[in-house]
């Protein structure tokens, strides 16, 4: 995972996965500051990318766990 600043005491993280074309990917952010919607979906791109994006407004560590199909996948961030 990944973090960005975007101003305001505001960043986004962001979860990027490669995983078969059309496959579908679900996951929930845990941690102290989500602003957007801790669920997050996406559907893969033909040359299988995905990515999901979270913003955040406190700093600590964040956990995101969910499945792309039927395989699971976490990943975690700090954010500063």
């Amino acid at each position: 995972m990944s973090v960005a600043s975007i101003g305001s005491g505001q960043s986004q993280i962001y979860l990027d996965i490669t995983v078969a074309a059309g496959t579908s990917v679900i996951a929930t952010l845990s941690g102290p500051g989500v602003v957007s919607s801790a669920q997050q979906t996406g559907l893969a791109w033909s040359d299988g990318r995905v990515r999901l994006t979270w913003t955040v407004n406190t700093s600590g560590s964040y956990v995101a766990t969910g499945t792309a199909g039927n395989f699971p996948i976490s990943g975690s961030a700090s954010v500063q």
